[in-house]
């Protein structure tokens, strides 16, 4: 994930989950579903999308921690047609979660972002796909 800033996500993600960074949401739902390669849940909060990818029982150290990022910076970078100065990532490991963050800022104008999000989904699928076989 050499592009996108982990630094900056690091604490953002820490507050979303807390819920100190975003005092005016009062639930905390995502919408999780699995995925070929990863499990993931979103939600948009404020004007970001937000991301968590939950490693799948199968997959192994190298495919979560080399395979996945490498796959989702470029998948990532031209899905939201954005670099670091509005997408950041990092995994965490806090909270109980065994996750890769990511935040897209400023998407809260996509008309339909579930099919956004779908349109994301299948192109990091792809992506991972034709990286492990």
């Amino acid at each position: 994930m050499a592009d996108l800033d982990m630094a900056k996500g690091r604490g953002i993600a820490k507050d979303l989950i807390s819920g100190d960074g975003d005092k005016e949401v009062e639930a905390r739902v995502f919408r999780k579903e699995a995925r070929k390669g990863f499990i993931a849940e979103h939600r948009m909060i404020n004007r970001d999308l937000v991301f968590h990818f939950f490693r799948p029982e199968e997959a192994d150290n190298r495919y979560w921690f080399k395979v996945f990022p490498a796959v989702m910076d470029p998948v990532a970078q031209k899905h939201f047609a954005a670099g670091q100065d509005r997408l950041s990532a990092e995994y965490i490991k806090d909270y109980e979660l065994d996750s890769w963050y990511l935040i897209a800022r400023g998407y809260d104008h996509v008309l339909d972002a579930d099919a956004f999000v779908d349109k994301f989904y299948r192109a990091l699928e792809a992506g991972l796909t034709s990286n492990v076989t």
